[in-house]
């Protein structure tokens, strides 16, 4: 149980790392496809929620 709640909590600060990285490129002026790096964190963290949610 510890793990999952570990694996979750690590998924969820690449969530907020991904957010963040979107708006801090966004805000600079960096090209569209820099902010775009930011879903891929947040892709894989939301694929780990949902692989450790449903794992036994």
């Amino acid at each position: 149980m510890i793990r999952k709640m570990y694996r979750i909590l690590i998924a969820l600060i690449a969530i907020i790392f991904g957010v963040f990285w979107m708006i801090a490129a966004s805000s600079i002026g960096a090209p569209w496809f820099f902010s775009l790096f930011g879903l891929v964190f947040i892709a894989i963290a939301a694929f780990k929620i949902i692989r450790t949610v449903f794992s036994k």
